[in-house]
């Protein structure tokens, strides 16, 4: 049960027509993202980095893994849900390079493993 505003809605990408998995991520008002299992219709992550509401989510299309949240703290964060520590990368005022931010939705996904060495190896285009 969620006991705070919902800011922004994330749905999975499609994959054959169908979606890549049953869960939904739900940009929170205190800073933090639930990733709800639509089936259980239970919480499965809360990914908590944040420091302003979470205004926009977006999974990397095609995966169930992957997502990234921007925030009224200024920032993007890159979550790997498969990970102990699901934060990738943050891109903020101190963190800020450009080449490093993608539009998923034009070009090519970087691959994650590509993203969490700081973004060596093939990109999308950058945003």
């Amino acid at each position: 049960e969620m006991k705070e505003r919902v800011y922004a809605l994330g749905l999975p990408g499609l994959i054959g027509g169908s979606p890549s998995c049953s869960s939904i991520a739900c940009g929170l008002e205190k800073g933090s993202c639930a990733i709800v299992d639509l089936n259980s219709q239970g919480i499965t992550h809360s990914l908590k980095d944040h420091k302003g509401s979470i205004l926009d989510v977006a999974w990397l299309p095609g995966s169930s893994c992957v997502l990234a949240t921007a925030s009224s703290d200024k920032s993007v964060r890159l979550w790997d849900l498969r990970r102990a520590r699901a934060c990738l990368v943050v891109f903020d005022e101190e963190n800020k390079d450009e080449e490093e931010l993608f539009w998923w939705m034009d070009a090519p996904p970087p691959s994650v493993e590509s993203v969490g060495r700081g973004g060596e190896g093939e990109r999308g285009a950058a945003a």
